[in-house]
């Protein structure tokens, strides 16, 4: 990732395919994404502290069916990461 503004694809793919979390549930990974994406928006000045609870809670179901639609045939966000290494192998 870079300095300039990152997407929220950018850090949702990012979190996706670097993670060696076997075992990370949907909504913790939710949450990864969307607090490393709400901090670097903040740090850069993008939103004001007082908005970011409203932003966390407009940007989790967005996450949440971005990670439905990629993961789409896979039992879990680890079985989606065995996957994703076994093809790269």
């Amino acid at each position: 990732m870079n300095n300039e503004i990152d997407t929220l694809y950018e850090y949702f793919e990012h979190h996706l395919f670097s993670a060696d979390i076997e075992d990370e549930t949907e909504e913790r990974f939710v949450i990864r994404v969307i607090e490393k994406y709400v901090t670097s928006l903040l740090r850069q000045g993008f939103i004001l502290s007082d908005h970011s609870d409203e932003i966390r809670d407009d940007l989790q179901e967005e996450v949440y069916g971005m990670l439905k639609a990629k993961t789409y045939g896979y039992f879990s966000i680890g079985d989606f990461r065995r996957a994703m290494r076994q093809k790269t192998n």
